[in-house]
């Protein structure tokens, strides 16, 4: 990482404090909030696009969000810059219901800024600024403690892993987690672009692999971390992405929908029986209009993974809701800030799938 700038953070009072505090069943989510810049025309180049419009992005943010809109308790942890944006991104949180105590601002390093299209030709095309960026500075001793430990849901992805000293600080906060029996999901949202090389990647995300409770997982990923082997192929995600101690892993299949495969662990035995349920219902066409109170989501090819909602059924059990709202723009735009709104431009597919799982926590 070019030049590491003394790391400089304060709160912001004016700009803080949005969503609900210390509320039961918080889904706290941990990582990037940045700014992203699309062209203004779909189907075009980073060099073609005559013109840009900013949208506030990150995919731990975009989820904090959506669960505010949906009804849920959610907070954002991370790191912007003292600057315009950041403050503008905090503001967002805030007109958004989601709690914002765990951002901090650093004079030093700017807030993160991403240039995203979609090509006609279906390839994404990523030019991002943060060499470093605020969010790759976050440090350990400004992790909010008791936020964390309030968590029913932490959730997170792997580009907080790239650098220190905020890969040190995911670390911490995922520990924290844990300890404070909150359940940990991890959405890898592999940024390919942003790693010194697809090895470090792929050794990274799959560092604190088997820490996870819920893991939502593209094709796309699949392939990338077992080296090219077949995502259709349920042997290969359970024999390889399937760990013991994971309660759920969720497979997004495009316009099919998702798979998702959990498992019934035996104390005794030791051993766990697996199993898959493939969920393929018919998208409904909504447009825009009404598709902004469903909340903020990621467009184009990107599957948008939502958990919230978890109630306490008797001592040594657990059930948790997880409502999945999967989203594409029809048009594979991606997402524009109007108005302080997220709003798809025309229209989207939106599936919708509500389930619940239960399994033993003993």
């Amino acid at each position: 990482m070019a030049g590491n700038p003394t790391s400089v953070s304060k709160d912001i009072s004016s700009h803080t404090k949005g969503g609900s505090e210390g509320s039961t069943g918080t889904v706290v989510c941990f990582g990037e909030m940045l700014i992203d810049f699309v062209p203004t025309v779909s189907g075009v180049s980073l060099d073609e696009a005559p013109a840009f419009e900013k949208a506030p992005g990150g995919a731990p943010a975009n989820v904090a969000v959506a669960i505010a809109r949906l009804g849920g308790s959610s907070a954002f942890m991370g790191k912007v810059g003292e600057d315009e944006f950041g403050r503008m991104l905090a503001n967002i949180l805030k007109q958004n219901n989601v709690n914002n105590l765990g951002m901090r601002f650093d004079h030093n390093a700017r807030t993160a800024l991403a240039f995203v299209t979609l090509r006609a030709d279906g390839e994404r095309e990523f030019l991002f600024f943060r060499n470093p960026s605020a969010d790759m500075l976050l440090q350990e001793s400004e992790l909010d403690v008791d936020l964390i430990k309030q968590a029913s849901i932490f959730h997170y992805g792997s580009i907080s892993l790239i650098e220190e000293p905020c890969r040190s600080a995911h670390l911490a906060a995922m520990k924290i987690a844990k300890a404070s029996g909150g359940i940990l999901s991890y959405d890898p949202n592999l940024r390919l672009p942003l790693w010194s090389s697809p090895e470090f990647a792929r050794k990274e995300i799959l560092s604190i692999w088997d820490q996870a409770d819920v893991i939502k997982i593209s094709e796309e990923e699949i392939t990338f971390l077992t080296g090219g082997d077949d995502p259709y192929d349920d042997n290969v995600v359970l024999k390889k992405l399937f760990w013991p101690n994971l309660k759920l892993l969720i497979v997004t299949e495009g316009s099919q929908g998702c798979r998702y495969y959990t498992q019934v662990m035996s104390k005794k035995r030791f051993s766990f029986h697996l199993s898959k349920i493939n969920v393929h219902l018919p998208f409904i066409i909504v447009e825009s209009a009404s598709f902004t109170k469903f909340g903020q989501h990621r467009a184009g090819n990107n599957m948008v993974f939502l958990q919230f909602g978890i109630s306490c059924l008797k001592p040594h059990s657990m059930v948790v809701f997880l409502p999945f709202l999967l989203c594409r723009n029809s048009k594979a735009e991606l997402l524009v800030l109007k108005q302080n709104l997220w709003t798809l431009p025309v229209q989207a597919m939106l599936l919708w799938v509500d389930f619940s799982i239960a399994w033993p926590l003993t």
